[in-house]
């Protein structure tokens, strides 16, 4: 059965509590919903073009135009087969507006006006693992109850310029078989970017060139991802395995930072240009598993390098000077271009004292004092 009224614009409370018998409604000039107005309804999605309740319309060249801004408090409670809601000029939920259903499963949440301030509803939007598709231009922090870790299916998210995210918001989402790329809308616009908070987002592709100014990248946030390139301008800090993993770069320049932390380019596999402008510290592990024949500009003197730097493979001498533990099991395949200043430098072998008070010596493919 359909319920067709097109020019009512507010649908009261309970109008429609517990009725299983209409399979679709027809409201495209409603403005508000009252509270458990469809408590208990047979609903699965709420938009403007076909849907089950239909709260707008949609033009031929797919435009939607809705002017629903209010849904009331427990107005959609115990509908147990939601998975879209696409309302285009909501700006308020009431109270609890599908109860506290925790067997939803959102696949589509477009919401460009509504600002998630409240977590629990945010919470009750994202939970689940079926989601493809979210709307969270309405508001400026991605966090406070939108959890959109372990998404797998996730494929298209949109962003409002000036956005912070969070920590592990989007932590391994967009990994499904059926995703083939993970698109972020605005992501070159975004304030911050909190720890994890792409870890593991292995379809997330593409080039990365902020345009507000971001000091930091925290630890693990681009760690796993497809990243093509990034624009390190105006970054001094960048956290531990920000970047491992990330295979699909191959060229980065890196002009600010002065310590490059543990892990931080680590099994970047593909990665086979360098330029490391400032850096005079390398941390355990931060360059391991680069691509074959690497080449690392590093113009400034190396002051303090972690014994596995460049590699996790440990000889067993007793660590002098004249007797320094051998770092790899063979020739590390990298051609650095150093400071004419640096020390230890002999041949294509790079011999320093580590933090431990240890000696360590690398051979590497060449060494070349340029600078």
């Amino acid at each position: 059965m359909t319920l067709t009224c097109p020019e009512v614009t507010e649908i009261p409370a309970s109008a429609y509590e517990g009725n299983t018998a209409i399979s679709k409604y027809y409201f495209p000039k409603v403005k508000t919903i009252g509270e458990k107005a469809f408590k208990g309804a047979t609903l699965t999605k709420i938009g403007c073009a076909d849907e089950d309740l239909i709260i707008g319309t949609t033009d031929a060249a797919g435009n939607k135009t809705s002017s629903l801004t209010t849904i009331g408090a427990n107005a959609l409670e115990g509908i147990t087969g939601l998975i879209e809601i696409d309302a285009p000029a909501l700006t308020s939920f009431g109270n609890t507006p599908f109860g506290y259903n925790t067997s939803l499963a959102f696949e589509k949440v477009l919401l460009p006006k509504y600002d998630w301030s409240d977590p629990l509803t945010a919470a009750l939007l994202t939970q689940g693992t079926a989601m493809k598709e979210i709307d969270l231009s309405g508001t400026n922090l991605v966090g406070n109850g939108i959890n959109l870790s372990g998404k797998a299916n996730l494929a298209k998210v949109i962003l409002s310029p000036n956005t912070a995210i969070s920590e592990g918001v989007f932590k391994s989402s967009g990994t499904g078989g059926g995703v083939t790329e993970l698109k972020v809308s605005n992501i070159n616009k975004i304030t911050s970017v909190g720890k994890d908070a792409f870890f593991g987002c292995s379809k997330l592709a593409g080039d990365i060139k902020f345009e507000n100014t971001i000091a930091a990248i925290a630890a693990g946030a681009f760690n796993g991802t497809a990243i093509k390139s990034f624009d390190f301008t105006g970054i001094t800090t960048i956290g531990e395995g920000a970047f491992q993993g990330a295979t699909a770069l191959t060229s980065i320049v890196v002009p600010s930072v002065t310590t490059l932390e543990k892990n931080v380019f680590n099994n970047a596999l593909n990665l086979a240009n360098v330029t490391l402008s400032n850096v005079t510290t390398i941390k355990e592990g931060a360059l391991d598993g680069l691509a074959s024949g690497a080449q690392i500009i590093l113009p400034k003197v190396l002051t303090n390098i972690d014994p596995t730097a460049f590699s996790t493979s440990l000889g067993v001498q007793a660590g002098t000077e004249a007797a320094p533990i051998i770092v790899g099991s063979g020739t590390i395949d990298y051609n650095l271009l150093v400071n004419k200043s640096q020390t230890g430098v002999k041949g294509n072998d790079l011999t320093w004292k580590a933090a431990d008070g240890k000696f360590y010596k690398a051979t590497f493919t060449k060494i070349t004092a340029v600078f």
